[in-house]
């Protein structure tokens, strides 16, 4: 933990998913979510269970067992709460690691910044970097698509029975931000996402009084071999200050994030 960081003891009531625990802290249980770190949704009742988020949920779970004692801290350049109320906060394992850098290390998180930097946030994107040369966890090229057992041959049906075949559904690529970083006027922003590998996507900026912003490097790109895209581009010397949108489209499917810009 960084030198000069406030911290408090707190004890591990359960794991949630990978990025959310349910800690005791000054005598009261409150539900945190872990700074720096975004993992494959379990529990999301808006969402199926993503890609590998059972398997975060469960080295979370191996890391944080009920009942351990663990030292957290907030980070006053976020907020104190999310917007569904949960503590926003940095955790320490027993032995002084950060739980975040080690699950993002370890493969089974992405790092993952909200609008603002963070303390540690380069070392989350180093250990992210270290899981993705070294293909860990979700980075593995066959994380996602584990073969299933072979099916033994239907038998055939009388010709009676035969019907027409239900026509397969198109299923569209999920867009998931991984991270968005604003900047002042004259600074470089970023935006970072996840999507199929390979595919095409588009990006546009929107600034805060409304113009869509036509700054170099906001071109096509396409995702490299595990589905990661990025751009960074330079927030106009006159953009007013306040929140632009960032919207991602690849494959048809968009998703859109707030920047703030200032």
């Amino acid at each position: 933990m960084g030198a000069g960081v406030a911290t408090k003891i707190a004890s591990v009531a359960r794991v949630v998913d990978g990025d959310t625990v349910r800690l005791v802290v000054g005598g009261r249980e409150e539900s945190a979510r872990v700074i720096g770190i975004n993992t494959p949704e379990t529990v999301d009742p808006r969402r199926d269970v993503q890609c590998y988020g059972r398997e975060a949920t469960r080295h979370a779970q191996h890391l944080l067992p009920q009942g351990t004692t663990v030292q957290v801290a907030a980070d006053p350049t976020q907020d104190t709460r999310d917007r569904f109320g949960r503590l926003l906060l940095h955790v320490w394992l027993a032995d002084g690691r950060s739980f975040a850098e080690t699950m993002i290390r370890e493969g089974y998180g992405h790092e993952y910044t909200y609008q603002s930097p963070y303390r540690g946030q380069d070392a989350h994107r180093a250990a992210q970097r270290e899981a993705e040369a070294a293909r860990r966890g979700l980075w593995a090229p066959d994380a996602c698509s584990a073969a299933a057992p072979p099916t033994p041959p239907p038998p055939k049906p009388d010709p009676a029975q035969i019907v027409a075949p239900t026509p397969t559904p198109i299923l569209r690529p999920e867009v998931v931000f991984i991270s968005v970083v604003g900047a002042s006027p004259g600074g470089r922003a970023s935006a970072e996402i996840r999507t199929t590998p390979s595919g095409s996507c588009t990006i546009r900026y929107t600034t805060p009084a409304g113009t869509v912003s036509s700054a170099q490097g906001l071109t096509p790109k396409s995702a490299n071999a595990v589905g990661i895209v990025s751009w960074s581009w330079v927030i106009g010397s006159n953009t007013r200050a306040g929140f632009g949108t960032v919207v991602v489209t690849c494959a048809g499917q968009s998703a859109t994030a707030r920047i703030t810009v200032g």
